[in-house]
């Protein structure tokens, strides 16, 4: 009687188990519970290869932050993306509050050097550029920069505090300055403007603290001239080497140096402007319609839409996947060598206007062996299939990260962009 007693306790528990895990499962899940478990080689599996019934379209990014991790400076025009040109805004703090500089009054010997670390470039890099540097007329740190759009510009003084040449094919090697190896930066001598005298002149209000010394020095816009043959710029704005440094005499005749750090991503915006006139993707983005190649740019550039909707068709009710990639082949166009292919792509569900992040993908890092991107997306797929699940997706070069980079899919009847399934018979 006893061990009856034991079994029926036993079922009842088993039974409670059974009843938890079933309840505790999403029920979108349940058409592919176990796919993660399927291997090929275990079933008879059939391959099938889609390349034109999924719509593909380019459209604009708006309302991209001019936000990022780094600030780009630069100007370059190719045939497919027309020109594009990047200048940023930096605001500088004071490095402790209440400064007392005490310099001399008679010869204060002032200099100015503003330090920005390098971190590479994206164009042609044998190119020089010419830079010019603006003070700030518009404060912006009472702005929120992380939420201002990249082709907004601030308020700037029209007279440049400093000019001068970048020699950008220079700017990766080690710096000699003032007698001391430091990394890879652009150093501006900004000595020559009045900009030393002006901050060596603030009050002891002005000094107090960041609030108020923001409010009497506002900044720097730095912008290259537009040319046609160039690079863009990547500078670490938010390293600790990033900063304006200033020597002068003080009253007893030593000489002082202060660092004024710039005050990280939320004090610094990028401006970014692209012009498509006479390119050739204007005409994919004026008439909605793309034939055999499919663009994508950073920095409110052009992203891909793609609709997987077909695969909610009857015909594909039963079918059960094991394995779904999304290919896409790079287009190698006569600039790929100076404009090559970003590191990774982006792909995401596009769901009430907003980009929602896809479940169990992987991929998307550039396969240079390949040479194609490739997102495994196979839970997605039989969602779709399974439970009339949003069919939308979108395409994004590196995340939407402050870059310069640019890439052409090759969507051609060949070797195209395609959906590779894996179907479990």
């Amino acid at each position: 009687m006893r061990n009856r007693s034991c079994i029926i306790m036993f079922r009842l528990t088993a039974v409670l188990i059974f009843t938890f895990f079933l309840f505790s499962c999403n029920p979108d899940e349940d058409d592919i519970l176990g796919l993660d478990l399927i291997e090929d080689d275990e079933f008879i599996v059939e391959v099938y290869q889609f390349d034109t019934l999924f719509n593909v379209q380019n459209f604009q990014e708006s309302n991209i932050s001019g936000s990022g991790s780094y600030n780009l400076l630069g100007s370059f025009n190719d045939l497919y993306f027309g020109q594009s040109d990047a200048s940023f805004f930096i605001q500088l703090l004071l490095p402790s509050n209440n400064i007392d500089f005490e310099a001399s009054e008679t010869n204060p010997n002032i200099k100015l050097e503003l330090s920005l670390p390098y971190y590479g470039a994206y164009g042609d890099t044998a190119q020089n550029q010419s830079v010019s540097v603006y003070e700030l007329t518009q404060n912006i740190s009472v702005i929120d920069t992380l939420q201002t759009d990249v082709t907004e510009s601030f308020q700037y003084d029209q007279n440049p505090l400093f000019q001068s040449e970048i020699i950008v094919g220079e700017l990766n090697d080690s710096v000699q300055w003032n007698g001391v190896t430091v990394s890879p930066r652009l150093i501006l001598d900004l000595t020559a403007s009045n900009l030393g005298l002006k901050i060596l002149e603030a009050n002891s209000v002005d000094l107090e603290n960041n609030d108020n010394f923001t409010e009497f020095f506002k900044g720097l816009f730095l912008q290259v001239d537009q040319q046609t043959n160039g690079s863009i710029i990547y500078f670490d704005t938010n390293s600790p080497e990033c900063f304006l440094r200033m020597t002068y005499n003080k009253n007893d005749d030593t000489q002082a140096v202060i660092e004024f750090p710039v005050g990280g991503e939320a004090n610094t915006h990028n401006y970014f402007l692209h012009e498509y006139a006479n390119s050739e993707v204007i005409n994919y983005l004026e008439n909605n319609t793309l034939d055999s190649l499919v663009f994508l740019q950073s920095m409110g550039g052009v992203a891909m839409e793609l609709d997987l909707s077909f695969l909610s068709n009857q015909l594909y009710s039963d079918w059960v996947i094991s394995k779904a990639t999304l290919n896409l082949p790079i287009y190698k166009d006569d600039q790929y060598d100076i404009f090559p292919a970003p590191s990774y792509l982006v792909l995401t569900e596009y769901k009430d206007s907003s980009d929602v992040a896809i479940q169990a993908i992987t991929g998307g890092a550039f396969n240079s062996v390949t040479e194609e991107y490739n997102f495994t997306i196979t839970s997605h797929v039989q969602k779709i299939i399974s439970n009339n699940h949003n069919s939308a997706l979108r395409l994004y070069i590196g995340g939407k990260n402050s870059n310069a980079e640019r890439l052409i899919i090759d969507n051609g009847p060949d070797n195209g962009m395609n959906l590779e399934l894996h179907i479990i018979k």
